[in-house]
């Protein structure tokens, strides 16, 4: 029987999922057939096929034998998430419950940081499963700051907090603004949670060992949608409210991985609830984005108008939020040039945050000094699709920047590991945008390095670096505008940083005994053109001068008129000795 007389049938696969991708393949492993959250109809030759169901990484198999038509519908995916879903692994009657009352009933008194109480925010904090409760309160290291420095704890009387199954839930009416959640147990991190007028914030974290903030789950929800919730069955999946809670978890997976696996028809269901919404819209906008970054020219004009559409329409629900200059910043190839105003604020998204330390790189007003997002650039935890960072104290004016920390930090270590492998001067617009940080945040680590290395040079010895190596470095590699900055360290370590003779005599012997006419065993005594009889060939003593330079990690181009005058090894050993006060004793 030829291929053309084996009889086919009709496959429809039914999906009411917007989140599941379902693909059918055959016996040969080829796809037949592929959808995000939409239903299948196929016409396809008798035989055996595997329709296959996958969610956030997870995979279940159906086989159909196709011997006549068929209708069937995919294996379920579990869900796992800290969000009250219907369908999802980690949701418990006993969880929802808790999370929806406190929804409606406030837990603690209404706080006023910035304005009237006319926004609110939900913190459920809880355990995989009433099986694994924890001993304690899952909240008891969790706390709310406002950027003016008060501090409200998550966990005691002002919390609802159910021992048996593991959960806490906090809620309160504050203003509108930004707040920030942390963590204060091992692993600390601070994160953004932003109250919007009108709006109720709801935050949930599952608790295995620790909240894991780095999976929470955030959403916005009318004031007017909790007043009409008595009426209402939370595990309704027919209603507006649970379905935003799907898109909101589906959102932050497909985030996560940068937008590769959300159908356009979801994302465009994240934009259509913006004003319901505004959290959901923001980052079906951020999804946009990314998936426009990898499409081709015309399908980005295609899609300028809508970009356009949705920035502007996010900047009237989110006046002032770095979100929106972040969007207008990744839209650029889109939508061209953005006007940018100094950023205050600090993004929600991780992505928001890169994109626009990115363009700081190159722009060092735009995230001014002092700002949040100034004050945490070079404390970054990047395990997260939310920007998250280790602690600073509240309000950011009571920062000692210049102090170094116990350890140094991750950006000292970067500028340590750049000086050492800079040939000329350290780039700090490059190394700035190669680490992801401001240009404030380079030079301010790098004077907190100036000064441990001077007083403290232990700590940078544990990390496994060469102190002396670095010292010198940092005084001979550093572009001036960095030393202007970090003078008053500068002096004393330019004291510490000085290389001792009988470091550089013996590097110094090996080195002129390979130059052409060099002796083999040159001593500190002898005439320099006994030493290396092509000694008056300018060409000798650039190339001496390029190996000490990078043998000792000197800055000898404004010492070659003493080099002409040297007249003994020792007196060029005694050049390379001094070369590392001479810059900073009388010269600019």
């Amino acid at each position: 029987m030829s291929q053309s007389d084996i009889p086919e049938y009709r496959l429809s696969v039914s999906v009411d999922d917007p989140t599941l991708r379902v693909t059918v393949i055959d016996n040969a492993d080829t796809i037949h057939a592929s959808s995000f959250g939409e239903s299948l109809d196929l016409k396809l030759p008798r035989g055996i096929y595997t329709v296959r169901s996958e969610r956030d990484g997870r995979i279940a198999d159906k086989l159909v034998r196709l011997a006549d038509n068929a209708e069937v519908s995919p294996e379920s995916v579990s869900r796992y998430t800290p969000m009250p879903l219907p369908d999802a692994a980690t949701s418990h009657e006993y969880y929802t419950g808790v999370a929806w009352n406190t929804s409606m009933e406030m837990t603690a008194p209404n706080i006023e940081f910035d304005g009237p109480a006319n926004s609110s925010l939900m913190v459920v904090v809880r355990a995989v499963d009433a099986e694994r409760a924890p001993d304690g309160d899952p909240a008891a290291d969790l706390v709310l700051k406002t950027l003016q420095g008060p501090t409200t704890c998550l966990s005691g009387p002002a919390s609802r907090h159910e021992s048996q199954c593991g959960i806490t839930a906090w809620s309160a009416r504050m203003s509108a603004g930004l707040v920030v959640l942390e963590y204060q147990g091992k692993q600390a991190r601070q994160m953004p949670v932003r109250l919007l007028k009108g709006f109720q914030t709801q935050v949930f974290a599952m608790y295995h060992g620790r909240p894991r903030l780095e999976d929470l789950r955030a959403l916005s929800v009318p004031l007017d949608d909790l007043d009409s919730r008595k009426h209402r069955d939370p595990y309704d999946r027919d209603t507006e409210f649970t379905a935003v809670y799907e898109k909101v978890d589906a959102g932050l997976v497909a985030l996560a991985n940068r937008g590769l696996d959300i159908a356009d028809h979801l994302v465009t269901g994240h934009l259509y609830a913006k004003f319901s919404h505004p959290l959901l819209g923001l980052i079906g906008a951020y999804l946009l984005l990314l998936k426009l970054q990898r499409a081709d020219d015309a399908e980005r004009d295609r899609k300028a108008g809508l970009v356009r559409q949705v920035i502007h329409n996010l900047d009237r629900l989110l006046p002032g939020s770095a979100d929106i200059a972040a969007l207008s910043i990744m839209a650029e190839p889109i939508l061209g040039p953005a006007v940018l105003r100094p950023i205050q604020d600090i993004p929600l998204f991780r992505v928001g945050t890169e994109a626009i330390l990115d363009r700081a790189a190159d722009e060092d007003d735009l995230v001014p000094k002092g700002s949040l997002l100034d004050a945490v650039a070079d404390r970054l935890i990047g395990d997260t699709v939310w920007t998250a960072w280790q602690p600073v104290p509240f309000p950011l004016q009571d920062q000692q920047d210049e102090n170094p920390k116990e350890a140094p930090s991750w950006v000292e270590l970067a500028i340590a590991q750049s000086v050492d492998d800079a040939r000329e001067r350290l780039d700090t617009a490059d190394l700035a945008r190669r680490i992801g940080v401001t240009r404030r945040s380079v030079r301010s680590a790098y004077q907190r390095l100036v000064h441990r290395a001077a007083k403290s040079p232990t700590s940078i010895a544990d990390e496994g670096i060469d102190v002396s190596r670095l010292q010198r470095g940092l005084l001979n590699r550093i572009d001036s505008k960095l030393i202007e900055q970090g003078r008053e360290g500068i002096e004393e370590l330019s004291r510490a940083a000085t290389i001792s003779y009988q470091k550089v005599y013996p590097g110094l012997k090996k080195l002129l005994a390979t130059l052409e006419g060099g002796t083999d065993t040159p001593n500190a005594s002898d005439p320099i053109e006994a030493a290396v009889e092509s000694w008056a060939d300018p060409n000798v003593q650039s190339d001496l001068v390029r190996r000490l330079e990078k043998s000792f990690v000197v800055d000898l181009k404004e010492t070659r008129s003493d080099l002409n005058q040297a007249r003994t090894v020792r007196d060029v050993a005694s050049l390379v000795v001094n070369s590392t006060r001479a810059r900073f004793h009388g010269r600019p």
